[in-house]
């Protein structure tokens, strides 16, 4: 059964999973109540981590899963994103949608 822990981050949930035999693997689940202010300091620390490269960018809880979406010139650029929010979200769930133009 899934255990749900509060965390610090308002309202974020970590869900416990069994995978083979006794390891166990944390991540958070985010559901559509999850602050906006999270999401807020997902978006301005993609922009300052990556320069204000991803264009139209966007981030949203989508199914549990932080998507951050949008377009840049380089795979670099995408990889910093995702890189900026991990910092804030852990080892939660992340979709990157970002596409390299």
């Amino acid at each position: 059964m899934p255990v749900t822990l509060e965390t610090s981050l308002s309202t974020i949930r970590t869900e416990s999973e069994m995978l083979r035999g006794d390891i166990t693997q944390k991540r958070a689940v985010f559901s559509r109540g999850d602050g906006d202010e999270l999401i807020r300091k997902i978006a301005r620390l993609i922009k300052r981590q990556t320069n204000f490269g991803v264009q139209e960018m966007r981030v949203f809880f989508e199914n549990g899963t932080v998507v951050l979406a949008g377009y840049c010139h380089t795979f670099y650029t995408k990889q910093l994103a995702q890189e900026a929010a991990l910092k804030l979200i852990g080892d939660a769930n992340l979709e990157n949608r970002i596409r390299v133009a």
